[in-house]
């Protein structure tokens, strides 16, 4: 009863946003120049997502179509959704520009988090399968990096074909060690974390070291390309770190 009613709620949440999500585009995109610039923008979000999800399929048959569909819409109409709503109003009511770019990584991390344990538990994923569960968290990061690039697009759909498609590389560009690699690493620790197959030392660096990671990408100190690609290189070596831990351990 319970997996039923979390089920219920939510597909109730993820059909208000979808709704939301879809009157806001069609009151953006009012000119055939401007559909013709969204649809070249996701382009390259499209090729990257793809390329990622082929990976985990390939790394990993037991993977279904059903549950990448299924962790992608989670990702990006349930966490990002609910994060993007609950981050707004704490930006006008109660903190600062500054504060806020903190206190949204935590609670974004949180969120994703929270979300991918309810539809583990509702999809009756196993849970001795670390590896599985991986990139079962990282695909529902890629929804939640998906949803934040459809939305960069929207915000940025009047700046011209250059000067969004060149913003829109850079963001592909950090991509490659975003929101997936963050929500993969954190559902990964707290998951090994509660069937103690692997140290509670590791399993709690795994779980803290994403959001850390996040909070130092958002802060005022990732002014420079070379402190984004020392925070880039650290997150890509605890994925890959975790990825080598996990794929040794018999399931």
């Amino acid at each position: 009863m319970l997996t039923f009613i979390s089920f219920f709620i939510c597909l109730i949440i993820s059909f208000f946003y979808l709704n939301s999500e879809i009157y806001h585009l069609s009151s953006v995109l009012t000119s055939t120049p401007q559909i013709q610039l969204f649809l070249i923008s996701c382009i390259p979000i499209t090729f990257y997502a793809l390329i990622l999800i082929l990976f985990f399929r390939q790394k990993n048959k037991k993977i279904t179509v059903t549950e990448i569909f299924l962790y992608i819409l989670s990702g990006s109409l349930l966490a990002r959704s609910l994060s993007y709503r609950i981050i707004y109003h704490l930006d006008n009511f109660l903190f600062n520009a500054h504060s806020i770019l903190i206190i949204g990584a935590i609670l974004e991390d949180l969120l994703k988090l929270i979300v991918f344990i309810i539809v583990f538990y509702i999809s009756r994923s196993q849970s001795d399968n670390l590896l599985k569960i991986l990139f079962l968290a990282s695909i529902l990061g890629l929804g939640f990096q998906l949803y934040e690039d459809y939305f960069f697009i929207l915000n940025n759909i009047d700046l011209g074909f250059s000067n969004l498609f060149s913003s829109l590389l850079y963001r592909v560009s950090n991509a490659i060690t975003s929101h997936w690699m963050y929500t993969g690493i954190t559902a990964l620790g707290f998951i090994a974390f509660i069937t103690d197959k692997i140290s509670k030392e590791k399993c709690l660096f795994w779980l803290i070291s994403p959001c850390i990671l996040h909070i130092l990408w958002n802060s005022d100190w990732n002014n420079s390309s070379l402190i984004s690609s020392i925070i880039s290189a650290i997150t890509f070596s605890i994925y890959i770190s975790a990825y080598s831990v996990i794929s040794t351990i018999k399931n």
